[in-house]
């Protein structure tokens, strides 16, 4: 099985509502919602790949200093593992422009539950309590514990191809 790297970040606008993107038609999985990100290239850090991706795919800027990590995600789909590094930030510059025709929105996190999500990014709204969730911002730190993810890991690495 190939393992996937990517990396996403949540972004949490002035009233403290999260932005979701929506699968294009075509790809894997399409019509589900996630946060933005996408595929770490060769030698590429996962946080330089979140503001990369974002930047594509948005049009916006994140200051590398503005975003903060959050957590891990491994997920075991059909057809590939995914390790993805999931960021989090309310700093960014220009204005949201969604660059490759998919939908966008911003939600309440509360609401964030009832979305149809990708399944990794599901996971990603189960390790956040919802206390956390809803004090995510440029100056809060989460704490979280990665034991359950490095048991997955150990448990699904052998036999892997990395790409």
């Amino acid at each position: 099985m190939n393992v996937l790297f990517c990396s996403c970040a949540i972004l949490i606008n002035k009233n403290n509502e999260i932005l979701i993107c929506q699968r294009p038609k075509g790809k894997f999985m399409d019509g589900f919602w996630e946060f933005p990100g996408g595929k770490v290239k060769n030698s590429e850090k996962f946080n330089y790949a979140a503001i990369r991706e974002i930047q594509e795919e948005l049009n916006i800027k994140i200051d590398a200093k503005d975003i903060n990590f959050l957590m891990n995600i491994f997920y075991e789909y059909s057809d590939f593992f995914l390790s993805m590094q999931v960021y989090f930030t309310d700093q960014w510059q220009g204005k949201i422009k969604a660059m490759e025709k998919q939908k966008f929105k911003w939600i309440k996190k509360e609401t964030l539950k009832d979305i149809d999500m990708l399944p990794a990014s599901k996971k990603i709204i189960q390790k956040i309590k919802p206390a956390e969730i809803y004090h995510l911002g440029a100056q809060s730190y989460v704490s979280y514990s990665f034991e359950d993810e490095f048991s997955t890991i150990n448990t699904n690495v052998n036999g892997t191809h990395f790409i």
